[in-house]
C-alpha cells in the first residue's frame, strides 16, 4: 500500500508537471498566435487596438480600460486580503518552521500552505504588472495621431543630425505598435493571474483529499490545453 507521504509526493511532481506543460504550450501560442485559441484572441486585441487609434473611439477606449482596471483591482485587493489571511497562520510563522515533534503528515499541511500562498503571490504580482501596463495604455491612447507624427518627424531630425556627425542615431519608435506591445502584455499578464487562480483552487482540494488534487490538477491542465487556451483553432469555429 503507498504511504501517505509517498501520494504527496507524487502529487506535487503532477501539479508541477502539469504547470510546466500548460505554461510552455501557453507561451508558445502566445508567441504563434495563428495556432491556439488565446494566441488568436492576441489578434484581435491587436485589432482593438488598431481601431482605437482613431480619435473618435477615444472614450470607447477609456471606458473598456476603467472596466478593465476595475476588474483587476478588484481580484488584486480580494487576494492581498486572502494573502494577509494566510500569514496569520502559525503554519507559516517562525513558530511553523519547527517540527522536532511533528509528524509526517503535520510537515506536508505546512508545506500545502507554503505552495498556495506562492501560487496568489504569483497571481498577485501578475495582476498588478497587469495593472501597470493597463494604466499606462490608457494615457497612450489619448495621443493623437498628429502628436505622434510630429514626434516620429523630430527623431528623424535628430537621427539625421547624429549620422551627420558620426554619432550613434537614436531611431524614431512606432507609437501605434507600442499602443499594442503594452496592451497586449497587459492582458497576457491577466491571463496568467487568472490561470494561476485556477491552479489556486485546485490546491485548494489537496487539503481536502490528495486523490482529488492529482484528478483535480490533471483535469483542469487537459481542459485548459484542449478546450482553452493552447488547443489549434478551427476554421469551422474562429474565422482566420
Amino acid at each position: 500500500m503507498v504511504s501517505i507521504e509517498l501520494l504527496d509526493i507524487i502529487a506535487v511532481s503532477v501539479f508541477f508537471i502539469c504547470i510546466l506543460i500548460f505554461a510552455v504550450g501557453l507561451v508558445y501560442k502566445m508567441k504563434h498566435p495563428s495556432w491556439g485559441e488565446r494566441g488568436f484572441l492576441n489578434i484581435m486585441y491587436g485589432l482593438w487596438v488598431k481601431r482605437m487609434n482613431d480619435p473618435s473611439e477615444t472614450i470607447t477606449a477609456v471606458q473598456t480600460m476603467r472596466n478593465l482596471i476595475m476588474v483587476v483591482t478588484f481580484l488584486s485587493t480580494s487576494l492581498l486580503l486572502l494573502l494577509g489571511l494566510l500569514l496569520q497562520s502559525p503554519s507559516i510563522g517562525a513558530n511553523g518552521m519547527t517540527y522536532t515533534s511533528e509528524t509526517a503528515t503535520s510537515v506536508f499541511a505546512h508545506h500545502k500552505l507554503i505552495l498556495f500562498v506562492a501560487v496568489i503571490v504569483f497571481s498577485v504580482t501578475m495582476f498588478l504588472l497587469s495593472l501597470r501596463q493597463m494604466v499606462r495604455f490608457s494615457i497612450l491612447v489619448g495621443i493623437p495621431a498628429e502628436s505622434i507624427h510630429t514626434i516620429t518627424k523630430e527623431f528623424s531630425l535628430v537621427n539625421k543630425d547624429k549620422a551627420k556627425k558620426g554619432k550613434k542615431a537614436c531611431y524614431p519608435f512606432d507609437a501605434e505598435g507600442l499602443k499594442r506591445d503594452v496592451f497586449l502584455r497587459a492582458m497576457n499578464r491577466f491571463t496568467f493571474g487568472m490561470r494561476a487562480i485556477f491552479y489556486g483552487i485546485v490546491i485548494t482540494l489537496w487539503f481536502v483529499n490528495v486523490y482529488a488534487f492529482i484528478v483535480g490538477t490533471v483535469t483542469l491542465t487537459i481542459f485548459l490545453v484542449v478546450h482553452h487556451d493552447v488547443e489549434p483553432c478551427h476554421h469551422q469555429e474562429l474565422p482566420l
